[in-house]
């Protein structure tokens, strides 16, 4: 009976032994296949984009040949790492001082047009990299000026780029093309703010940037409806910018067109409009009424000079 207990005994211990001999043989073999798997990526990541391509052809190629299932998937994920790497390869270009103008301005396009397909929202090294070519004096204007553009009109979470937007809103030398970009940037942000500073916007000196504003404004719905006193009070207002007003007057009839929304309010006061001395605000009052109210209404026609000037000025913003 102890004979038989001790040969038992031995046997147990003799598969323990061995189980525990498989397991660290897996083990073994699992480690040296995941250290196999991070060389492979480390010399992946260090390889040029030329050569990345090149190792996710042959990797899709060999996955292919062997039948397996997940082949799109490896392309997939070699293309987007290999976009990341060539993301890193323009910007020692975009900031050599040696290259032509040309080529600089071609790289830090490309960057820009990788980068944002790569990431919604503006990175902080990303903003901190457009902020040092445009601040930078020995670059060429143009190459400055397109670094500006793209840190404007990012979209971003960073405060001190969402700041500077509405700075360059707000100034009066500020170029048209930076407020433009500027304008869709807080459109597109989501902050609280966001129709406050577009009203603000309104009052530009450039017609292209009322314009453009309040296109922005429209895009603000369902927000925005909450806002319609603020805007009635803006359309009757005699020291805001007769231009800005008829914009205003006009997006309530683009509330019914794109929203299928009647402003009660709206169709209570703006007929007092109806009689403006400005063309412009009597025409955008009549065509905006009919709208909301399905009525005909009377105005006093303008003159060639105030139809042709409102014409110019919705063509060409000017």
């Amino acid at each position: 009976m102890v004979f038989f207990y001790l040969k038992t005994k031995n046997k147990v211990m003799v598969i323990k032994k061995i189980i525990k001999i498989l397991l660290i043989v897996i083990m073994c073999f699992i480690i040296a296949y995941g250290i196999k798997a991070l060389y492979g990526v480390l010399i992946f990541n260090s390889a040029s984009t030329e050569d990345q391509l090149k190792i996710v052809q042959a990797n899709y190629n060999r996955c292919v040949s062997e039948g397996k299932d997940d082949c799109e998937d490896i392309l997939m994920w070699g293309m987007k790492k290999t976009l990341k790497t060539q993301v890193q390869e323009l910007i020692p270009v975009v900031l050599n001082k040696t290259l032509s103008e040309d080529e600089r301005w071609g790289a830090l396009q490309m960057f820009y047009t990788l980068s944002k397909n790569e990431q919604e929202f503006l990175s902080k090294e990303t903003g901190k990299f457009y902020f040092t070519i445009a601040n930078d004096k020995e670059n060429p204007n143009d190459l400055r000026e397109l670094a500006a553009k793209f840190l404007l009109g990012a979209k971003t979470k960073d405060e001190n780029v969402k700041k500077l937007q509405k700075q360059v809103l707000e100034s009066p030398d500020a170029s048209s093309e930076y407020k433009r970009e500027a304008i869709k940037a807080v459109a597109n942000s989501g902050d609280d703010d966001a129709i406050d500073v577009l009203l603000k916007t309104l009052e530009d000196t450039d017609s292209s940037i009322v314009l453009k504003a309040s296109g922005a404004l429209l895009g603000q719905w369902p927000e925005i409806k909450n806002r319609i006193p603020d805007l009635l009070r803006f359309a009757f207002n005699e020291t805001k910018p007769l231009l800005a007003r008829s914009e205003i007057i006009g997006l309530f009839k683009s509330f019914v067109i794109y929203y299928d929304y009647k402003d009660t309010q709206a169709i209570k006061q703006l007929p007092a409009l109806l009689n403006h001395s400005y063309y412009p605000i009597r025409s955008a009052t009549v065509n905006t009424l009919k709208v909301l109210t399905g009525k005909e209404y009377e105005i006093e026609p303008g003159t060639e000079k105030e139809k042709d000037e409102f014409l110019d000025t919705i063509l060409f913003g000017r």
